[in-house]
C-alpha cells in the first residue's frame, strides 16, 4: 500500500460534510477578522469581501489553518492535517 495511506486509519480524504462544516467556520473566523492566508484579489483585480468565498479560495489553495479530527475505531481520536 502506499506510504501515505498507512500514516491514517481513516480515508484521507474530506467528505462533503467535512469540507462545508469547514468552509463555515472558516468563513465565521474570517468574517470576525481573522489574518486571511491567500490574496484578496479575483482574476480581474477586484477585492473579494465576501468571507464563503475567501474560505473556499483557501481550501482549494491549501492554505486553510484548520485540522479535521475522526473518531477512529480504537479510543484515541485520530488527528490528521489532511491533503484537501
Amino acid at each position: 500500500m502506499n506510504e501515505y495511506f498507512d500514516l491514517y486509519t481513516t480515508q484521507p480524504r474530506i467528505t462533503k460534510y467535512e469540507y462545508a462544516r469547514l468552509i463555515g467556520i472558516r468563513a465565521k473566523q474570517i468574517a470576525k477578522g481573522s489574518p486571511i492566508n491567500v490574496e484578496r484579489y479575483s482574476y480581474n483585480k477586484q477585492i473579494i469581501t465576501c468571507p464563503l468565498v475567501i474560505a473556499e479560495k483557501e481550501m482549494h489553495a491549501r492554505e486553510m489553518p484548520l485540522t479535521v479530527q475522526r473518531k477512529s475505531e480504537t479510543i484515541n481520536p485520530n488527528q490528521a492535517k489532511l491533503p484537501f
